[in-house]
């Protein structure tokens, strides 16, 4: 299968697709950056000063739910995620192209089923004002956020697969 950079949408869509996977890239970055600079201030703190920031495990652990999320969508944008690929690659063409929008459609299915159930949890967090047991006592619904937005970005870069998928063949023969 080619890479997203060799079957890329042109036109507003495309430009819609590459501004979204920047803004996930960017977030994903400092994300990053904001995990490491957290347990670098943790294990200074408890080497040096022989204490705890006593907030660093809930925030690393959020923080790395937010990159599972963001991190997925991109490797699916970039078609850098795990496939098993014999089966397709037994089956005539049009064969395999159908099973390839069948599933990115089922994809699609089970990504806004999972973004609208999730989204149900961060409503109920939030008119319930649930807190995290911790030091913190973080609104539960914001760091739940991640889950609803981390399937929505899913299923969109799913949508992009698709259109590129059922979009018409280039013929080899003009």
């Amino acid at each position: 299968m080619p890479t997203h950079n060799e079957k890329a949408l042109s036109g507003v869509a495309g430009q819609l697709f590459n501004g979204l996977a920047r803004g996930v890239s960017v977030l994903a970055g400092v994300t990053l950056v904001a995990l490491v600079v957290l347990v670098v201030a943790e294990i200074v703190a408890r080497s040096l000063f022989n204490t705890s920031l006593a907030v660093v495990e809930e925030l690393v652990g959020y923080f790395v739910v937010l990159l599972m999320a963001w991190g997925a969508a991109m490797a699916l944008r970039k078609n850098d995620l795990f496939r098993v690929s014999f089966i397709a690659d037994l089956l005539p063409p049009a064969l395999e192209r159908a099973s390839r929008v069948f599933y990115i459609l089922t994809a699609i299915v089970v990504c806004c089923i999972f973004a609208w159930r999730t989204a149900d949890l961060v409503a109920s967090s939030f008119s319930r004002g649930k807190i995290s047991q911790t030091v913190m006592e973080t609104p539960l619904w914001i760091p739940q956020l991640a889950l609803p937005v981390g399937f929505a970005v899913l299923a969109l870069f799913l949508l992009e697969h698709l259109m590129l998928a059922i979009r018409p063949t280039e013929r080899r023969d003009s």
